[in-house]
């Protein structure tokens, strides 16, 4: 086309026509154009051929993969944030989520977030400052109180290593 026209400006639209569906199998077809006219071009109609090729193989994992899967990564999961083998109704909670599609990233989150990874956290902690399990408790008991503290008095207290301490009990953010 030339002086800008467009297929839009023909007064007739181009019809293309095969024997190929949507569910045709692999090989070549013969395609027709036909009907396109116009006051401004002379038209002519060449037949043709298309190939319709494969999609991309459809990769169906083995039976079982996915679940051996799944579960090596919660075990995982389990060994590196908690420390210990996961239970096994832990391990079919976990596989049924993973299965009905909740991502992994939720999973480490909720596992990162659960009471027993805070609690090793606050443990981890308090030995890191050198506190040992009594003085922890009266410590925590102490950081309950200071909890109402003013502003002021918990950025004092706040500094060093007893603020990472603070921070990983939650009691400062």
């Amino acid at each position: 086309m030339r002086r800008g026209d467009t297929p839009a400006s023909l007064t007739t639209p181009v019809v293309l026509t095969t024997a190929a569906t949507a569910s045709s199998p692999v090989g070549r077809y013969m395609i027709s154009a036909g009907g396109a006219a116009s006051l401004d071009y002379t038209i002519t109609f060449r037949s043709g051929t298309f190939n319709v090729t494969p999609v991309g193989p459809t990769v169906n994992p083995p039976p079982g993969l996915l679940n051996r899967a799944r579960t090596t990564f919660t075990s995982s999961l389990y060994h590196n944030l908690l420390g210990r083998d996961l239970e096994p109704a832990g391990l079919r909670f976990w596989i049924k989520r993973l299965s009905a599609g909740t991502p992994a990233k939720r999973v480490v989150t909720a596992v990162w977030r659960s009471p027993e990874h805070r609690s090793l956290v606050r443990m981890n902690a308090a030995r890191r400052v050198g506190l040992r399990s009594a003085e922890a408790a009266a410590f925590r008991a102490w950081s309950q109180t200071l909890t109402g503290a003013p502003e002021s008095i918990r950025r004092i207290l706040g500094a060093g290593a007893l603020g990472e301490f603070l921070m990983a009990i939650g009691l400062f953010s």
